[in-house]
């Protein structure tokens, strides 16, 4: 639970970032700008916050599997080499 609302934070940042970015950056008049942050916050809400969500939710999966594979992989230790061989494998997928 506490890797999905970890990347669920992250992404919002990197969502409102990067809205705030593009809003400021493809407008012609810098002085009519207003408020972008605000205004990608409120996007971010409206419109993304399923799709952040859903996100979060699958990398918190990738870092729960490989979590749980460097535990395994400490516990065996690095005596049998088949074993190292197919946790690499096992991380690298």
């Amino acid at each position: 639970m506490m890797y999905w609302i970890s990347q669920f934070i992250i992404g919002c940042q990197h969502l409102v970032i990067a809205g705030a970015v593009s809003t400021w950056f493809f407008t012609r008049k810098k002085s009519r700008l207003g408020f972008p942050i605000l205004t990608s916050f409120q996007r971010l809400v409206r419109f993304h916050l399923g799709t952040i969500a859903f996100g979060s939710l699958i990398i918190a999966i990738v870092k729960l599997i490989r979590a749980v594979l460097n535990w395994i992989s400490n516990r065996l230790g690095g005596t049998n080499v088949i074993c190292k061989g197919l946790m690499c494998c096992c991380k690298c997928f």
